[in-house]
């Protein structure tokens, strides 16, 4: 295998095998053969032009070349690449090359409309085409999930890069085997996603955003990766080794950051970073030969630990300012509550919503600023579903048992399109977190995060359909519990006692048994104050005092 003076036109790789058939050379990532001269000079510099970023210059190019070879497929599958921003990498996962995106722009129509990919599959070779059709079919399910996050993606402030596993060769008696263990840089992401989701900052990391055990290819990570790079404010990027900030995914989500930060305006002018908003964290030492754009940072010692925090917080915040309490929730000093215990606390003081028909019941008290809004919901609006609406439920229900998400996706969007349909909603929510069926969902549900989609699908479900999605959350909110995942085990509460259930004084004696358990068992001070939080939001404002003596036993 090579890896000099050659580009592949298709898929970028600069690594090559030599064909000992036919002479000239063959890509091993994407397999496509090349004479040698096949590959003139113009045409490679373009391929190298995108695979460094730098799109509008492989713009001008390959519009010249073009102009002199219009009937060229290549230079037609370059242009659909220059123009919607795709670069291929590596994914460590597969060892294959996979699209990813630097631009918002392709999310505008299905890339099957673009001009300049239909011709580079009318012109191309049979090899060839079979290629661009294949790869137009990822790049437009990518593109139809990256369309959905978008929409309903959270707005986070810090996107953590880190590589997460490294190889190491084991001994078992006579055997020798090659096994992943954590890496260095994984640890610290971990503290750092700690901390700064202390702070109040909203924190992409992967390993809570998609799990630590990935079992997924690469580019199924992709319509996450690039909502959270669209909307984060700022970057860390924890490299204790040149090889882990230059390895696949890791360098392709820094690069993509500064890119983003290059963006001088236009219909991408939404994803522009601010200037000096990556922070470069290393351990002990720098490590020699890191690209340019880390090695001219001011890097953070993480070994320093007594300063290291106060030194990350301080740098994010003079950036992007201080992070908020996402659940909105004062501080509560647990060693400073004082009172007498002397009755329990009403827990019924919030409007609740009553299912299946959507008409709000009465308040039993008037609400006080910072109690849970309520919401009301109208009548039933869901549509009497037809034969073919019905067949087309079963298919997805199939589609998502078999994990094809983006395709159940898709075809749930054409649903909704149509009209309001309680039962598309679920399955929306089961594909949310790409979920089979209800029970992988209830063990998955801490990674649930979309509860506008949950109300929803309420508000246009009948009794039936209403009682299998509350259902379905109550025991979700428990299993939150189990995983030790207690805000998402606040933010399920917080949605489930805005609805007059049978099972809603069962949540509240559930969340109010945990948190006494926790204080018991010295539980972190943060986690208990946030499902305090929540929990306050179901009793009664003049017991707010007596409730918080009751529960810590004062």
């Amino acid at each position: 295998m090579a890896m000099e003076e050659f580009r592949c036109l298709n898929c970028g790789s600069n690594e090559y095998v030599i064909n000992e058939e036919k002479g000239g050379k063959k890509c091993i990532y994407c397999l496509t053969e090349y004479q040698d001269a096949e590959t003139d000079y113009e045409v490679k510099s373009i391929a190298e032009k995108i695979d460094l970023d730098a799109f509008n210059d492989a713009r001008k190019l390959c519009e010249t070349r073009l102009s002199e070879a219009p009937k060229n497929a290549t230079l037609h599958w370059m242009m659909f690449q220059i123009k919607n921003s795709i670069k291929f990498v590596i994914d460590p996962a597969t060892k294959e090359r996979k699209p990813t995106f630097r631009s918002e722009s392709f999310t505008r129509d299905s890339v099957f409309n673009d001009e300049n990919l239909k011709k580079a599959i009318e012109l191309a070779t049979p090899e060839n085409k079979k290629r661009y059709e294949n790869w137009a079919k990822l790049i437009e399910s990518i593109r139809l999930e990256i369309c959905d996050k978008i929409s309903q993606r959270d707005n986070y402030d810090v996107f953590i890069s880190f590589k997460s596993t490294r190889k190491v060769v084991e001994q078992n008696g006579s055997k020798t085997e090659e096994i992943e263990v954590d890496t260095r840089d994984r640890q610290i992401a971990r503290d750092v996603y700690n901390f700064l989701t202390k702070e109040g900052y909203r924190v992409f990391f992967s390993d809570v955003a998609l799990g630590k055990d990935k079992t997924k290819a690469g580019e199924l990570y992709e319509p996450t990766i690039f909502a959270a790079l669209a909307s984060c404010r700022a970057m860390v990027v924890i490299g204790t080794k040149e090889e882990y900030v230059n390895y696949g995914w890791v360098k392709d989500e820094w690069s993509r950051y500064f890119y983003f930060m290059g963006i001088q305006g236009g219909i991408d002018s939404r994803l522009k970073k601010k200037p000096g908003t990556v922070f470069y964290v290393f351990d002990r030492e720098v490590p020699r030969g890191l690209p340019n754009e880390l090695a001219s940072l001011q890097g953070i010692d993480y070994d320093r630990r007594e300063e290291f925090f106060d030194t990350l917080l301080y740098a994010l915040s003079s950036k992007i300012g201080h992070g908020a309490n996402r659940a909105g929730i004062e501080r509560i000093e647990l060693g400073k509550v004082v009172g007498k215990k002397a009755k329990t606390a009403n827990v019924d003081s919030l409007g609740t919503v009553e299912l299946g028909s959507g008409n709000a019941a009465p308040r039993q008290q008037k609400a006080i600023e910072g109690n849970l809004a309520v919401k009301k919901f109208g009548l039933n609006k869901v549509r009497k579903v037809d034969s073919s609406i019905e067949n087309e439920l079963k298919t997805i229900n199939i589609l998502i048992n078999s994990k094809r998400f983006s395709v159940a996706l898709s075809k749930l969007d054409d649903i909704l399109a149509e009209g309001d349909n309680g039962e598309a909603y679920l399955y929306k929510i089961l594909c949310s977190i790409e979920a089979k069926n209800v029970e992988e969902f209830i063990d998955n549900s801490s990674k649930f995060t979309d509860f506008e989609l949950f109300e929803k699908a309420l508000d246009v479900s009948d009794a039936e359909t209403a009682s299998r999605l509350i259902d379905m959350f109550v025991n979700g909110f428990e299993e939150c519990f189990n995983d030790l995942e207690y805000e998402a085990a606040s933010n399920y509460f917080k949605q489930l006692i805005k609805y007059d259930t049978n099972q809603r004084g069962e949540v509240i004696s559930i969340m109010k048994q945990k948190i006494i358990d926790l204080i018991s068992q010295g539980a972190v001070e943060e986690d208990i104050i946030s499902l305090i939080g929540a929990f306050l939001l179901s009793v009664d404002p003049n017991d707010v005092d007596l409730y918080i003596s009751e529960c810590l036993n004062f």
